[in-house]
């Protein structure tokens, strides 16, 4: 078997985020899962500088996945 080396980022919610899921899903006790980080797989890079453009070529498409996790309704 080989071996893959790859690295991940977890993204957590901060406050902007509870505060929007609280306020399109009506869960204003805070029981929308809060503690459920994202986990995600990045390109391989090589350095500490390709990998900042790696993060920075992946926060859109990371992003847009956080937020249809909470809403599919783009309108909201």
């Amino acid at each position: 078997m080989t071996a893959i080396n790859r690295c991940a980022v977890g993204i957590g919610p901060r406050q902007p985020l509870i505060d929007w899921v609280r306020q399109v899903s009506g869960d204003h006790d805070g029981r929308w899962g809060a503690n459920e980080d994202g986990l995600y797989l990045l390109p391989v890079y090589e350095d500490d500088s390709e990998a900042k453009v790696v993060l920075e070529e992946s926060y859109d498409r990371i992003f847009e996945a956080e937020l249809q996790s909470w809403c599919r309704d783009p309108g909201l």
